[in-house]
């Protein structure tokens, strides 16, 4: 049973049930959801104070049908049978009356171990509308160390270094060395007098818009990629799998979108992500944009190995 702050051990894997697959058991698939900084706690709490509408459904329908279909069992029965208990009557008699009924089939999906993506527009045509907002995504993401526990701060008046790209608000300026840097002022694309904590969740809302909700990479591009050294990075069958979108954060300079591909139906390890970045590309840079990256871990998994995992694939559009 999922419950509010309850560990569930899995002992074939070593650790506690986590929140987005409590979210899953309840029938609830977490990448659909608007989720934005949420903790593995809050993921918890939320699995656990919700319900399965398919389970709750199912209960509802029984409860109306019992009556009835006891009454059908009872008048199927032989009298001696009915001396024995309704227990036994509905047991013995239960296979009689749903043939009676006449069912429709149950329906089945014929397995496949080819994935055949949904026909809908290129990623690119995404990028291309993100990357038109990728100056506003600067100008609301997090410009200044107070706001990196997801305080926003009011003000629109930001410095930045021009040579390490350290930023920080007037707020907070006069607790740092400013005069050791080449401190300039940004310019931010923010209406005229509209509170920056409107903006950012304005901006929160709209990039969500714009972001595709999966991902899938063509069967040709995971061929080429496959190539290099005899496929070093491990992407062989990538074309298989669908990456679903499953966090937005607001990061230093620029907005960050993770896509996730799981195995075993998106219940296992994840096994490859897209990270796609919107804002500044180089941090403390003026240039802005939009980027891709693929990374994938099924070599990792395979071999148990550990350390920093390179990506395998990058995608930059420039602004404009």
């Amino acid at each position: 049973c999922i419950t509010p702050r309850g560990r569930v051990f899995l002992p074939h894997l070593g650790r506690s049930l986590l929140g987005p697959e409590k979210l899953l058991l309840q029938g609830i698939p977490y990448f659909r959801l608007n989720l934005a900084n949420e903790t593995e706690v809050n993921m918890s709490d939320l699995a656990g104070n919700a319900m399965s509408l398919s389970v709750v459904s199912a209960c509802t329908l029984a409860g109306l049908c019992s009556r009835e279909f006891r009454k059908q069992c009872e008048a199927s029965a032989t009298k001696e049978d009915m001396g024995k208990g309704a227990k036994f009557v509905i047991n013995k008699y239960a296979d009689k009356v749903l043939k009676k009924a006449k069912l429709p089939p149950r329906a089945c999906m014929k397995p496949s171990t080819v994935f055949s993506p949904p026909k809908g527009s290129d990623a690119l045509d995404a990028f291309k509308r993100l990357a038109n907002k990728a100056a506003e995504a600067f100008s609301t993401s997090t410009l200044c160390t107070c706001e990196t526990s997801g305080r926003v701060q009011e003000s629109n008046n930001f410095i930045m270094c021009a040579d390490s790209g350290a930023s920080c608000c007037d707020v907070c300026a006069p607790q740092y060395r400013c005069d050791t840097h080449n401190m300039q002022p940004i310019k931010t694309c923010l209406p005229v007098g509209q509170k920056r904590s409107t903006s950012v969740q304005d901006f929160n809302n709209e990039i969500r818009q714009l972001l595709p909700a999966q991902l899938y990479i063509p069967k040709d591009a995971v061929s080429k990629l496959a190539e290099v050294e005899g496929d070093v990075y491990g992407v062989k069958g990538m074309d298989n799998f669908v990456f679903h979108l499953s966090r937005v954060a607001n990061d230093r300079q620029r907005w960050r979108a993770f896509y996730k591909a799981r195995a075993n139906n998106g219940t296992g390890n994840c096994i490859a992500q897209i990270e796609v970045i919107v804002g500044a590309l180089i941090i403390g840079s003026d240039e802005y944009g939009v980027e891709a990256k693929l990374f994938c871990y099924q070599p990792t998994l395979d071999n148990d190995v550990r350390g920093v995992v390179e990506e395998c694939l990058r995608l930059r559009y420039p602004a404009g």
